[in-house]
């Protein structure tokens, strides 16, 4: 029924796409293997800068990350569609 429902305030397209960029950042950066050099970088800005320079250097490494992992899943995204959905279902 909520899938249904279409949204009067904001596009669901977009609410949907923020989502899954989320949960892909989340998935991404906090794997084990990657967790550790996510810490290091973050913990290298703050080492190496102080002040607002230290809260604009790591927000600006923070949304390079997101956009990194939601591009990552851009990738993963349409190379399953192109993998898993049958061409005569494709659009």
């Amino acid at each position: 029924m909520w899938v249904k429902h279409k949204c009067k305030t904001m596009d669901c397209s977009l609410v949907r796409s923020l989502a899954t960029a989320c949960f892909a950042v989340y998935i991404i950066h906090f794997d084990p293997l990657v967790f550790h050099y996510f810490a290091m970088a973050v913990k290298s800005i703050y080492n190496s800068t102080s002040g607002l320079v230290t809260v604009a250097a790591i927000s600006m490494f923070l949304v390079a990350v997101f956009l990194a992992c939601w591009l990552i899943d851009r990738v993963r995204l349409c190379a399953s569609r192109k993998i898993f959905i049958p061409k005569s279902l494709q659009r």
